[in-house]
């Protein structure tokens, strides 16, 4: 069962991956200072933790296209893809994960 031992696993997961948590860290840091989570100032941070949490395989080679939204490869496409959902989503960033009912 997946809560079985969490504690033992959480703790396993923070030796592990402690990168995943740094860069979460940076992200969190990021989001806290700015009010629009869909703009160029904040989406290098979405980016690389995309990359970060292993998504680079899906993104694309050379850094150029998975980072500067002038180069017309992933970048570009994930900040285009972001600007056309952003009236669908943005009340979504004011709410907490830990406030929804899942049930």
């Amino acid at each position: 069962m997946i809560l079985s031992n969490a504690n033992e696993k959480i703790n396993r997961y923070n030796q592990l991956c402690v990168h995943y948590n740094l860069v979460a860290d940076g992200v969190y840091k990021a989001r806290s200072s700015r009010n629009d989570l869909f703009s160029i100032d904040y989406f290098p941070y979405i980016v690389v933790a995309l990359i970060s949490f292993d998504l680079g395989r899906m993104v694309g080679e050379g850094r150029k296209t998975k980072y500067d939204i002038n180069k017309r490869g992933f970048a570009w496409k994930l900040y285009n893809k972001l600007q056309c959902i952003k009236p669908s989503i943005i009340h979504l960033t004011k709410i907490m994960l830990c406030d929804i009912n899942f049930f």
